[in-house]
């Protein structure tokens, strides 16, 4: 398959994830799949979901099908749990505060306004970006695909993202998937 025809296989399963998972907190989220090049991508792990866009490189668009499926429901999870949402606003905080910043009379109002406005992106940013987001997305994954499926992917996902290297996180993520995959065969 060309990258056109694998993008349009991953917009259909996509839809398809889309369809089946409810999408909870992040309400008026409708984003798009975006193809990014590798190079912006390869940090990431090939993939990364933001409020508008569910980005892929195409390394991951060339996965195996059950392995992409997988990890366009992970990063679906995201979504629908809310994760991107902070981010949003913390981005829409810093374009707030660097407005602020740029146009405040002098006086101790507006420096205030600014830290507050710095406290509000931290504690977003720190939500967004905490451990436990990895393991929710990936029930919302499992529940998609199947938690066989998402352990796959995140095998996948070590061995060729990362030169098989583990994490601590990603080793009990494993952990979790496995166990659940062993409960749903039973």
């Amino acid at each position: 398959m060309n990258l056109t025809e694998l993008q349009q296989a991953a917009q259909v399963e996509f839809n398809e994830i889309r369809s089946r998972v409810p999408n909870r907190l992040a309400i008026h989220a409708s984003p798009r799949l975006v193809i990014l090049p590798d190079r912006f991508m390869r940090k990431r792990g090939g993939a990364a979901a933001v409020y508008f866009w569910l980005c892929l490189s195409p390394q991951i668009l060339a996965a195996p099908p059950t392995v992409r499926k997988a990890i366009i429901a992970h990063e679906w999870g995201h979504i629908a749990e809310g994760h991107a949402n902070a981010m949003t606003i913390a981005l829409i905080g810093l374009a707030l505060y660097g407005l602020i910043t740029l146009l405040s009379p002098p006086g101790l109002l507006w420096p205030t306004i600014n830290l507050a406005i710095l406290a509000v992106m931290a504690v977003g940013i720190a939500w967004a970006l905490h451990r436990t987001r990895e393991f929710e997305a990936d029930a919302v994954a499992a529940d998609a695909v199947g938690a066989a499926a998402v352990a796959e992917a995140l095998r996948w996902n070590s061995a060729t993202l990362f030169s098989g290297e583990q994490s601590d996180d990603m080793r009990e993520r494993l952990r979790r998937l496995d166990a659940r995959a062993d409960r749903e065969r039973s």
